[in-house]
């Protein structure tokens, strides 16, 4: 309890009256797990490594929060953008992102690789993936990447990165590109023994924050 109080952060008066006056803090929760960053175990405590760092933030300033359970991160981001949440977490920042949140500084760096089945050599880097079908979670920032850099690529929208890694498992799609942190976690938990990391992911590293809304 002496450790939590030295490491309190003292607010400037007008951000304190500002929380007191706001109430509690929406927080935009997922209910589709993205380990080992978010985890929902029966308890139906959030857990996870975002989990951790948000307890982190809430000790050192003391905020009520009030967690809004969302279906995806698509789902997320969207209540963020149209207002209805504050804030969420597991988020790298964009272009498009910019338009309408604040983020914090990162606090997890994950750098994107492509992920493919073992028996499929014809993918060996980024420019590989033109003409080819690839999984991404809707909402991520690997599908607007991708776009951004083959605007005819084929694009497998799902909500999970589980639903996302089982699809090229399983041929439906050719590849994967996303987080290294949570893909080789889940490659590994999940048996998915006929995929691997097979390139880097083109991309500058993927750095995890939390997002507040713009206006707030």
């Amino acid at each position: 309890a002496s450790m939590q109080a030295a490491a309190r952060l003292t607010l400037a008066a007008d951000s304190r009256e500002w929380l007191n006056r706001h109430g509690p803090v929406k927080y935009g929760l997922p209910s589709a797990e993205w380990p080992p960053f978010d985890l929902l175990p029966a308890s139906g405590e959030h857990q996870g490594i975002t989990a951790d760092y948000l307890r982190l933030i809430q000790q050192r300033i003391g905020f009520p929060l009030e967690v809004v359970s969302v279906k995806s991160f698509d789902d997320a981001l969207t209540a963020l953008g149209e207002r209805r949440i504050d804030a969420m977490g597991s988020i790298a920042r964009t272009p498009s992102r910019d338009q309408f949140a604040l983020f914090t500084p990162a606090y997890v760096k994950s750098p994107p690789v492509i992920i493919a089945r073992k028996d499929d050599r014809l993918i060996t880097s980024i420019d590989d993936l033109a003409d080819k079908t690839v999984a991404v979670e809707k909402g991520f920032a690997s599908e607007e990447n991708l776009k951004r850099r083959f605007p005819g690529i084929r694009l497998l929208r799902v909500d999970t990165t589980p639903e996302a890694l089982s699809a090229v498992s399983l041929g439906k799609a050719d590849a994967y590109v996303g987080s290294m942190i949570s893909s080789t976690y889940l490659i590994d938990t999940g048996y998915l023994t006929n995929l691997e990391v097979r390139a880097a992911g083109g991309f500058s590293t993927s750095e995890l924050r939390f997002a507040i809304r713009k206006d707030l």
